[in-house]
Order: C-alpha cells, then structure tokens, then sequence
C-alpha cells in the first residue's frame, strides 16, 4: 500500500517530535535532576567560588545548597581564652589577733658571751641541700585546720557581706628566702649554739621547736641539720599564713613586698612585734639585711 505525500509528511514529524523529547529527556538525566534553582551568581553567567561538599552558601546571596566537588582548602583560627589576672595582694590590714602564737624566738642578748660550737660544721654543700629540701616542702599538707585561699570576688563587683573562703592555701618557702635567714643567723653553721640558746643553721630555740613540732604533728630533732632546717621552715610557713590569713585577707603571696617583711620581722622578733603603718609592713634593720642578702647571694660565691 502507498502512503501518501500529506500521510508521509505526518509521520516524518511525528518521528522528529519522539527524537526531540529523547533527547530533551537524556540532557534532563546526565544534569543531575537536581531542581534547585542556581545561585545568583550563575544565574548572571559568573563563575561560582569553589566550596566544601555541601556547603550552605551566604544567607545574604541565597539559602541554596551548593553541591561541588571542588573542595576549598579550610583555614582554621584557635582562639586562646587569656589567663585569669592573678589576685592582687590587698595592703596589710592591722587588727587584733587572739591566735595563739610561737614564742618570742630570741630573748635579750646576753653581755659579753661568745658563740659555741656543739661539733663540727656541715660542709656548705650539705647545708644547702637541708635548706633547699626544707623550702620545697608543704608542710601544711594533712595539717589539722590549714591556711585556705580567699574566694576574690569578680573585678567590679562589690566584695561579699563575708570573706568567702575555697582550698587549702600551698605554701613552701622561697629558696632565697631561707637560704639567706640563714645566713643571717648563723652563716650556715650548723654546729653553733648562740648565748641566747638558739641552735644551728637556722637558731632554732628549744620552745619554737616544741611548739612547731606541736602544731604540724612533726617529730622534728632541731639539734640536727635536717630537722634544724625543717623547723626553720615551718615556721616561716606558719608566719606566712598567719599573717596571710589575718592580716592580708586569706592571700598568701609571699613575693609581696609587705607579706616578705612581716615574715622576716616575725622570725627574728616574733609574730608579736610585727607592725602596720600606712598601709604597708614597718620593716626593720634585720629584715632590710635579709633582703639584701636575698639578692647578693654570698653563698653562692
């Protein structure tokens, strides 16, 4: 049977329009069936910026998810909190202190007595290495009613109704710091006995020595170099925190010039004798010559 030229003509078109719309179908298949629409960017003929898989774009272009392969490199800033300023010490606050106290640890000076010697002197290696033991120990560790540590309100803020208080206040004495008490009461003579009874390295008096022993549960023998030295730092850790706690609100800084010079007067004088004017520590000729033995040094020569 013979088509005819108007039949022929309708199947030729018919025959193009299945073409069209295979290929139409084929295109819409290999883009990815992805309908979002695109980012205003490609939209006006631009070349995207490359991003992450699946990286939301800016709110302020579009809200569409941009799929890529084409990974941009991430740049990673760590951000470090700042340390939390150290407390400042408060100025020392005189008032009055009914804790018990060691006594008094140098009675009058006798006239006309002289220094004995009960044996031989350690050599200087040993005495330092006593004295350096002694300073990096905390002797309040597992001590009955320890110094603690001030809660500081924050910077701005009004200080509490009552002191608040949190742990247990560290303390060790500074190795300058002992070192150079004890060149001031004996030149690092282990063996000498003063005329007003104090004993060796660091003049260590009977009843300082009982009563420190006492107060830290220790069983200390201050006729020795070792526990000579460990009484000599307990009681400078005593005056630290008695005058830390009663006098400086609960802080204990012992770099703070006022807190060292009430130490120092405590240890030769007493804790008794120490005294406040203007808002700092009275010092005294003992304390300015410790200080100043304190950066010299001379035992290191």
């Amino acid at each position: 049977m013979r088509i005819s030229n108007r039949s022929r003509s309708i199947v030729l078109a018919a025959a193009f329009a299945v073409i069209v719309i295979t290929v139409g179908a084929a295109v819409f298949l290999l883009s990815g069936n992805d309908p979002a629409p695109r980012s205003a960017s490609a939209q006006a003929g631009e070349e995207p910026a490359a991003v992450a898989t699946t990286t939301v774009a800016p709110a302020a272009a579009t809200t569409t998810v941009v799929t890529s392969t084409t990974a941009t490199p991430k740049t990673t800033t760590t951000t470090r909190k700042a340390a939390p300023p150290k407390a400042a010490m408060p100025a020392p606050t005189p008032h009055p202190v009914t804790i018990p106290v060691p006594p008094a640890p140098h009675p009058p000076p006798v006239p006309g007595c002289a220094p004995s010697f009960t044996g031989e002197n350690a050599p200087r290696a040993d005495v330092k290495s006593a004295l350096l033991s002694a300073a990096g120990k905390d002797f309040w560790a597992g001590v009955a009613n320890p110094p603690l540590l001030a809660i500081d309100p924050p910077e701005g803020s009004p200080p509490p109704a009552t002191e608040q208080l949190g742990a247990r206040a560290v303390i060790t004495v500074p190795p300058a710091l002992i070192q150079a008490i004890a060149w001031q009461e004996s030149g690092w003579q282990s063996a000498i006995k003063a005329c007003d009874g104090g004993v060796g390295t660091m003049q260590i008096m009977d009843a300082t020595a009982r009563w420190m022993n006492q107060r830290f549960g220790t069983s200390h023998n201050y006729q020795t170099l070792a526990g000579n030295t460990a009484i000599g730092a307990e009681y400078l850790e005593w005056l630290i925190a008695y005058f830390g706690e009663n006098n400086f609100g609960h802080h204990y800084d012992i770099t703070n010039a006022d807190l060292l010079t009430a130490v120092i007067v405590g240890y030769n004088a007493g804790a008794g004798a120490v005294q406040f004017s203007n808002g700092h520590t009275v010092s005294s000729s003992y304390a300015n010559n410790v200080k100043a033995l304190m950066s010299s040094q001379p035992w290191a020569a």
